[in-house]
């Protein structure tokens, strides 16, 4: 076990490096190096299952991380598509968290007290977005749903394997209002791209040893 981790760990690492390095000099090619890395959780995600941990929530997980391994090249491509693939993505995670925990009342006030902050720190520059301002918005509140009900889940079902799942679902959150602000204020730096892809990779890694420790 210990040595399929720390392989996955090196390898993702590397080729998200490979991806930082390159994707200025070569936008398109080095997207195979950013979708690599996501491959690495999908692969301790997919040896959960293989080793029987085949339940609806856990499929669900693996299906939601080749999600992520597509809208890794589209968000590049085109992001409004990106933007939606992720959501597809965040709404097979929310099927199998609910099939862990389903609808409380605590989720339901978490969902709501995310997308008001949400609201509360991006509703100036929304407007900026023009054509991209209610997929983002409908991709705010899938997101804050999501977040919401894994915290949740490892409140009410605590463990290992849930705490992993809700540490991947707020590296998400922090990570997508990072690109946000990125987008809205039209900024870009070495130090934030690296932030990003730390995070990001750390949610996707996180979400997928959810499925492997289970």
């Amino acid at each position: 076990m210990i040595h399929q981790i720390a392989a996955t760990l090196l390898l993702m690492i590397v080729f998200g490096t490979l991806y930082g390095a390159l994707r200025d000099r070569y936008p398109k090619g080095s997207l195979v190096f950013k979708a690599s890395a996501t491959c690495m959780t999908v692969w301790n995600c997919g040896s959960g299952l293989a080793a029987g941990k085949q339940g609806f929530s856990d499929w669900m997980i693996f299906v939601g991380l080749l999600f992520c391994v597509l809208a890794d090249v589209l968000l590049e491509l085109e992001f409004l598509w990106g933007v939606v693939t992720f959501g597809i993505a965040h709404f097979c995670f929310i099927a199998g968290i609910y099939r862990i925990e389903g609808i409380q009342i605590g989720s339901i006030l978490g969902i709501l007290g995310i997308y008001g902050v949400f609201l509360m720190i991006f509703h100036k520059g929304l407007p900026k977005l023009g054509k991209l301002k209610i997929p983002v918005l409908l991709y705010a509140a899938v997101l804050s749903s999501m977040v919401s009900m894994a915290v949740s889940a490892a409140v009410i079902v605590p463990g290992r394997s849930r705490y992993f799942l809700a540490a991947g679902a707020c590296a998400f959150l922090i990570s997508d209002s990072l690109i946000a602000v990125r987008t809205i204020e039209k900024k870009q730096s070495l130090l934030l791209g690296a932030v990003l892809l730390i995070l990001y990779y750390g949610a996707v890694y996180m979400m997928g040893m959810s499925v492997y420790m289970h």
